[in-house]
C-alpha cells in the first residue's frame, strides 16, 4: 500500500475535542470545507507547571497514580522540561510536567502536592486552543497526511462565514409548569431559514405561514424532513441547549 502524501489545505475550525487511540490522546478538530470533516493531531501532550527545584526532576518523572488507573492506563508523568514563565509580573523558572493522558494532569499534580503548581485545571482541548493562539471559526491553513495534521501554516480569524443555519423553537403543552416529556405533547414547532419561516402544528390555524399536520407524530416527522431537505449545518434555538 502506497504511503499517503502530504497535502496543503485550508478549512474553517468549528470545534476541538479529543479521543484516545492506542493509549495516547489525539486532538480532534471539527473542520468545515465543502463539507464537515475531522482532522487529527497526535502531537500535543497534556501538561502543567510545578514550582519545584531542578534537583527534583528525577522524583517528578517517577510520579504515578496507580489507584486511579483507567482502562488499563496508569496516570503518570511522561517527562519534565524546564521553562521560564511570568508569575505575578516576574520571570520564574518552572518545571513543565507532561502527563500520559489528559485526566492524569490533576492526579499527578495531587501526587506532587508538596510543590506549588500552575495551570493544572485547564482542560486539554482548551489548552490546545490557547497554545495555538486560535479562535473558533477561523480559517486554518495546514499540511496534512491523510486525516492527520502535520504542520500549521496560518490561522486567519474574522473570515466571512456562510453556514446553512436553521433556528427553531418547540412549544409543549404544560398545564402545571414544566412539561413532562412522557405526558405532555408537543403542540407546535416553528423554524426559520434564510428562505422561509414556518410553524408546524396539528390545529387548524388560518395563517399563510402555518402548516397543519394530522397529529403530533406527523408534525415531528415533517420537522425532521425539513432538516434533511435543507441540509442544515447549524441548529440554533431558544432555551434549547
Amino acid at each position: 500500500m502506497a504511503e499517503e502524501k502530504e497535502k496543503k489545505a485550508s478549512a474553517i475550525l468549528i470545534d476541538v475535542t479529543y479521543t484516545m487511540r492506542e493509549g495516547k490522546p489525539v486532538i480532534v478538530l471539527l473542520m468545515k470545507g465543502k463539507r464537515f470533516f475531522r482532522l487529527y493531531d497526535a502531537n500535543f501532550e497534556p501538561y502543567f507547571y510545578l514550582d519545584a527545584p531542578k534537583k527534583e526532576i528525577p522524583k517528578i518523572e517517577k510520579a504515578k497514580a496507580p489507584h486511579a488507573a483507567r482502562a488499563g492506563l496508569i496516570p503518570q508523568a511522561a517527562r519534565v522540561e524546564e521553562e521560564e514563565r511570568i508569575i505575578e509580573g516576574k520571570t520564574k523558572a518552572l518545571l513543565k510536567v507532561f502527563c500520559n493522558f489528559p485526566a492524569a494532569v490533576p492526579l499527578i499534580r495531587e501526587e506532587l502536592r508538596e510543590f506549588g503548581a500552575y495551570e493544572y485545571r485547564i482542560q486539554y482541548a482548551k489548552r490546545y486552543m490557547m497554545d495555538r493562539g486560535w479562535q473558533f471559526f477561523s480559517r486554518i491553513t495546514y499540511i496534512r497526511k491523510g486525516k492527520y495534521l502535520q504542520k500549521i501554516l496560518k490561522c486567519t480569524p474574522d473570515v466571512p462565514l456562510n453556514f446553512n443555519t436553521l433556528a427553531f423553537d418547540i412549544e409543549t403543552y404544560n398545564p402545571q409548569g414544566m412539561p413532562k416529556p412522557k405526558d405532555d405533547p408537543v403542540i407546535m414547532v416553528s423554524y426559520a431559514t434564510r428562505k422561509e419561516a414556518k410553524v408546524l402544528t396539528y390545529k387548524k390555524i388560518d395563517k399563510s405561514f402555518v402548516e397543519t399536520l394530522k397529529d403530533e407524530e406527523r408534525m415531528i416527522s415533517e420537522f425532521c424532513n425539513v432538516l434533511k431537505k435543507e441540509d442544515v449545518e447549524f441548529l440554533v434555538g431558544y432555551n434549547s441547549s
